[in-house]
């Protein structure tokens, strides 16, 4: 896929967020793709299949974004972000891999990426988590926040206030915000800041990572 130009205002004064894909196999190339296509804040500028094409390529994108595997054909994704962000300190690296194992996690965490999501996430959840990253937000998905975050060192520990581990309980039960102000006696509004205040302080961008956050530091009951 030719490059085009990134990095620069779209022709409505909307800025749109650049995203270049790094995928070997074809069928998940091609899911995203058509996931992200017509997205009217993300624009897909380039493709690449190997670290090789990666590291030769990636300074002629000028990508907001590299949504970059783990597991490619002539190496690995992991170094290929230190080299990619060694030489540019503007783009975002988000790792979507297959992986869930808690030390390739930290290692794709220790490169000062932007993110990790897991192809096991759910399609609602992937533009959601881009827009975060490409707006300098580190991102999650559900099945990653709480191995993400469970070596955040202890004085650096997530903690929410009574009534923001009440609504988070209640999420985890699949309870709407509308459903939440009823039982707690309060307005919706209040829970959507609720929420919000919760999310900011466990460092995710959805409602499902932060309960699944929660859960896993021990801040909230799993559902029964």
């Amino acid at each position: 896929m030719a490059a085009l130009p990134a990095r620069t205002p779209a022709a409505s004064g909307r800025r749109l967020a650049s995203v270049a894909v790094v995928e070997d196999h074809p069928l998940v190339l091609s899911a995203l793709l058509a996931l992200l296509d017509n997205q009217p804040a993300l624009r897909v500028i380039a493709t690449a299949r190997t670290v090789g094409e990666l590291l030769s390529s990636h300074q002629g994108w000028q990508a907001d974004l590299i949504l970059l595997d783990i597991d490619l054909p002539d190496g690995s994704g992991l170094d290929a972000a230190r080299k990619v962000m060694d030489t540019d300190d503007q783009v975002g690296v988000v790792f979507y891999s297959a992986s869930t194992d808690p030390d390739i996690i930290h290692q794709a965490l220790e490169t000062g990426c932007r993110g990790y999501i897991s192809k096991l996430a759910d399609e609602s959840q992937i533009v959601p988590l881009l827009l975060d990253a490409a707006a300098g937000k580190r991102v999650f998905d559900s099945n990653t926040a709480s191995v993400a975050l469970s070596r955040r060192p202890v004085d650096d520990a997530p903690s929410l206030t009574p009534r923001e581990a009440q609504v988070l309980t209640l999420i985890a039960t699949d309870k709407t915000n509308a459903r939440i102000a009823v039982e707690l006696g309060i307005s919706e509004n209040t829970v959507k800041t609720l929420v919000g205040r919760a999310l900011g302080k466990l460092h995710v961008s959805t409602r499902a990572a932060g309960v699944a956050v929660a859960v896993g530091s021990g801040l909230i009951r799993p559902p029964q």
